[in-house]
């Protein structure tokens, strides 16, 4: 079989497996947070370097986001207070990405938004399970890549 087709199927393999342990084994990890962390893997390029890139840059999102929820009810947690923080977030990571571990961008936005919508921020509990479903996220990404090379056939 094609490169495509065999990482479109090691791909849907491994997320309908994730899916299925994280929720009905697990379900304190995230099956969705793990899938944008597997999608901004394949956007980082792929192969160990993605995996990086990943990882470091998720995780980094996701800090930031901790840090804003331990500031927020330090100064009063309006919305407004929350919106400014968010834009101060985003300045940062745009500031960080001339690390080279963190200049994946899309990364660290996906691992802030993610932690957001997952409501991690102020437990620091959830925020582990979060953080461990993007390094899953990312680990699947690099086992589907690793699966479909050894899937396809040579030309």
């Amino acid at each position: 079989m094609d490169r495509q087709t065999a990482l479109a199927l090691s791909t849907g393999v491994l997320v309908a497996l994730w899916t299925f342990v994280s929720l009905q084994y697990i379900p304190d990890l995230s099956p969705w947070v793990g899938i944008a962390a597997l999608g901004c893997f394949f956007a980082a390029g792929g192969k160990t370097q993605g995996f990086q890139k990943t990882v470091f840059a998720t995780i980094s999102g996701m800090l930031y986001v901790w840090v804003m929820m331990q500031l927020l009810p330090r100064f009063g947690g309006s919305t407004l207070l929350y919106a400014l923080l968010m834009g101060v977030i985003a300045v940062v990571i745009m500031i960080m990405s001339k690390v080279p571990a963190l200049s994946f961008i899309p990364g660290a936005l996906v691992g802030a938004a993610v932690t957001v919508g997952n409501g991690a921020g102020a437990d620091l509990g959830h925020m582990l399970y979060t953080g461990v479903s993007l390094v899953i996220g990312a680990a699947l990404g690099f086992a589907a890549e690793t699966t479909a090379a050894s899937l396809a056939t040579k030309r």
